[in-house]
């Protein structure tokens, strides 16, 4: 039974299947024909056997990706005839008038078509780090966009430094937030001037989505010729809320479209709804709803799709015909670089998680993104405070409910400190049931 289009790109799931029933050689050069957006093939194209290539073309056809087409071809102009001039004893273009007879016949050949909507260009990209890197990533990728891509696209990559201790202040996230904001401004403003038009596309991660997110939500309140407006966005441990409003922000044209590449097995985002305000899980579990395209990737920890170092074990750098090794490399050619330039038509046969991602709720909102502020500091400044209490020996006397003061904010922080350990449990039991399940 059929089960692609013509109109689309078979997804990549599609091409190891198809390699486990052919030859991985052909499958592999197929596949780099077809992700190059060819339109016609031919069973010459995939190598020397004919017959192998012409099964596989076939195939392919049956499973509804391709159309069969009989192709007649002058054998002198070799240029290409209607059924209806094959049919005539000699070429009907003027400049060539060849007698078919003479010179062989008319040649015949099968060929197998599809019609995919133009490719999307890619303007210029923008890289934005995590607050605990000092965004190494972002130089890898640039020489990965130089070394793949074919053309020189501008890579602008936006770094703040290493900035654990920020985050959990909101003063300072605001601060980070509006500097990304110029910088933005600033990069676009130069382009420009150098005749470079177009809205960026935006590569994201970590700390750098809930930054990027929560600059696109201000831009909602800026008039509409003062917004700045982005084209497709790639997040990769993302911190945002699993139900952000993205379908608000594509139909104010702040965004494009978003794909959400997760790692199921990143430990480190589930733990941002506690120390960021508004925040989520969405790297490790996805978004709610189908504005994005998630994409899971199994197994994989935080920081570990903007890897150079780690690569494919052989046995699935085999079984995925071939694809890039490292894991950046990998993501880059097989999810980013296709997100990037495929027709809007065409992205949802990139997601994993085609009825969105898992369902979420958030904690209650005293165990939002208050860790910090109501129990890492508290609990550090407590007995700093009761230490200096009695070397000046100001718990004596009528002061003495000072000290039961710092007994009860003692009391108040572990009964606090219970409270966020239950909820964080909770929701990771929660979490690893709805990953058992899918």
């Amino acid at each position: 039974m059929a089960m692609g289009s013509p109109m689309r790109l078979p997804p990549p799931e599609y091409w190891v299947g198809l390699g486990l029933r052919f030859d991985e050689a052909l499958v592999r050069t197929l596949r780099e024909l077809s992700d190059a957006r060819r339109q016609e093939f031919f069973s010459r194209d995939l190598g020397v056997d004919i017959e192998a290539g012409k099964a596989l073309l076939e195939q392919v056809a049956t499973d509804g990706w391709v159309t069969p087409h009989i192709l007649y071809r002058c054998p002198v102009c070799d240029e290409e005839l209607t059924p209806e001039q094959a049919s005539r004893k000699q070429c009907s273009l003027f400049e060539c008038a060849a007698v078919f007879k003479d010179n062989g016949g008319v040649i015949r050949e099968e060929s197998y078509r599809r019609s995919l909507a133009a490719s999307r260009s890619v303007s210029w990209v923008v890289a934005i780090h995590g607050m605990k890197s000092r965004g190494e990533w972002q130089e890898r990728l640039t020489w990965l966009i130089s070394t793949t891509w074919g053309r020189a696209i501008p890579t602008a990559i936006y770094k703040y430094g290493f900035i654990v201790p920020g985050v959990v202040l909101f003063w300072r996230r605001n601060q980070l937030r509006n500097e990304l904001r110029a910088k933005l401004q600033s990069f676009k403003a130069d382009l420009e001037a150098k005749a470079i038009r177009g809205n960026p596309d935006v590569i994201a991660h970590s700390f750098g989505t809930w930054l990027f997110g929560h600059l696109c939500l201000k831009e909602l309140k800026k008039p509409a010729e003062e917004r700045l407006c982005f084209g497709r966005v790639i997040l990769v441990g993302c911190i945002l809320r699993p139900d952000f409003d993205w379908q608000t922000l594509k139909q104010a044209g702040i965004v494009s479209d978003v794909l959400n590449h997760f790692g199921d097995g990143d430990c480190v985002v589930p733990l941002a709804h506690y120390t960021i305000w508004d925040s989520g899980p969405s790297g490790r579990q996805g978004f709610t709803g189908t504005e994005v395209a998630n994409v899971r990737a199994q197994g994989y920890g935080h920081d570990d799709l903007l890897s150079m170092v780690k690569k494919l074990p052989p046995t699935t750098e085999r079984e995925s015909l071939g694809l890039r090794q490292t894991f950046m490399g990998s993501a880059l050619y097989k999810v980013w670089r296709p997100f990037l330039e495929l027709p809007s038509e065409d992205l949802a046969a990139l997601s994993t998680e085609h009825g969105g991602g898992m369902s979420w709720r958030s904690s209650v909102w005293p165990l939002r993104g208050t860790i910090f502020p109501l129990l890492i500091i508290p609990a550090l400044l407590t007995p700093a405070a009761w230490l200096l209490m009695l070397s000046f020996d100001i718990l004596a006397g009528p002061r003495r409910w000072l000290g039961w003061a710092a007994i009860g904010l003692w009391v108040a922080i572990a009964v606090y400190a219970v409270l966020v350990t239950i909820s964080m449990t909770w929701n990771w039991l929660q979490l690893r049931s709805q990953q058992d399940e899918s």
